[in-house]
């Protein structure tokens, strides 16, 4: 049954051991921003890497057998991945805005000089790729290409009315705690996004359960593992991305403000 393989699965994920992870070597932060190199062998093709604000980056090199980063270093390529961590002092009144200005157009900077001063690719991947977009705006001139993962523009596309008026009811009580605290915890925001789907859990959980807990070197668990360990996010930041892009649609309706300016 469904629930006998939602139990196998969970006991299987317990079970599957988990990888470490390899710690990259930092090559600048800015605040409680880090920028990691992943390509230390590839010197002359920096290649700047933007991951999501509320998902680590490592789920682009998940394992030594599941490493997209891995992948572009072997092409020749050196993958500057851009690490958020959790908001410091300096973070924690940032709206999505800040992130652009304030971190991202310091690490372009960055990439550029280690290009002899000529503009570099950026990849943007996810909400990354939102940011991404903006940072390509406003330097354009520095931003040779630009590549967009999974990147969500026009945020209704993938939710309904229904979705969009729950949080909405929501937003006094959200309010009231982005008040009281500079950051929203990764389980709240880990909650709004399973209340859209509250048994998307469920069945990834019974599918893997009912393949007897076998995939491929554990991905199953890697992907897990990755998603319960998220990042904490500026409250204000946070409350932007719930209300103005996600309910607003703020992005594709040009309504998003980046430094005065449509992003």
């Amino acid at each position: 049954s469904a629930l006998t393989n939602f139990l196998k699965g969970i006991r299987c994920y317990q079970a599957t051991p988990k990888e470490p992870r390899i710690q990259r070597p930092v090559l600048a932060s800015w605040g409680s921003t880090r920028l990691l190199d992943h390509g230390l062998h590839c010197q002359d093709r920096p290649l700047l890497v933007i991951p999501s604000l509320v998902n680590r980056a490592y789920i682009l090199s998940l394992s030594s057998r599941h490493s997209f980063l891995a992948s572009l270093a072997a092409q020749g390529w050196r993958p500057m991945v851009v690490d958020w961590e959790e908001p410091g002092a300096a973070e924690q009144a940032f709206c999505t805005a800040d992130y652009v200005t304030q971190r991202l157009e310091a690490a372009l900077s960055f990439a550029c000089q280690h290009n002899r001063g000529q503009p570099v690719p950026v990849l943007g991947y996810c909400m990354g790729g939102v940011l991404a977009l903006a940072l390509a705006q406003r330097r354009r001139l520095d931003v040779k290409s630009l590549v967009l993962v999974a990147t969500p523009w026009d945020f209704h596309a993938a939710s309904t009315v229904a979705q969009r008026q729950h949080l909405l009811m929501m937003q006094p009580g959200l309010a009231a705690l982005a008040q009281r605290h500079a950051l929203f915890m990764p389980e709240v925001l880990q909650f709004l996004l399973i209340g859209g789907a509250p048994m998307s859990v469920a069945e990834r959980f019974a599918r893997f359960g009912g393949a007897g807990g076998q995939d491929d070197a554990g991905h199953f668990a890697l992907v897990e593992g990755w998603l319960n360990d998220g990042v904490p996010i500026a409250s204000k930041a946070a409350m932007e991305c719930l209300f103005s892009w996600y309910v607003a649609n703020a992005p594709l309706c040009g309504e998003w403000r980046v430094d005065g300016h449509s992003a």
